[in-house]
């Protein structure tokens, strides 16, 4: 997933509304976090329906509060490059790994 979500340069997001406990499910919600947390976005999963409009309110202050930052980098194309970023207000969300297009 790394691999072929790493030079994508867009944050993916995910609320998913309901909830599932059997093995296909946690599955499917495990890739779904993968797939989120290699793009650098993040997925939250509802179990109650008392929380869907807590968990969308606080993901579009998330987005919202996206910001980009533009790097200069002299990797090898096809190359997988490790990111860190620090701030003086505090921890930062973001993707640590990208991965040079061909």
């Amino acid at each position: 997933i790394d691999a072929k979500l790493g030079s994508s340069l867009t944050p993916i997001f995910v609320v998913h509304l309901e909830y599932a406990r059997d093995r296909l499910n946690e599955a499917y919600q495990s890739g779904l976090m993968q797939v989120t947390a290699a793009t650098g976005g993040e997925a939250v999963f509802c179990r109650t329906t008392s929380e869907i409009s807590t968990a969308i309110e606080a993901m579009f202050r998330k987005i919202i509060a996206h910001y980009g930052v533009d790097l200069e980098v002299t990797g090898k194309k096809g190359e997988n490059l490790e990111v860190s970023l620090q701030s003086p207000t505090g921890p930062l969300q973001y993707r640590n790994r990208i991965h040079l297009k061909n």
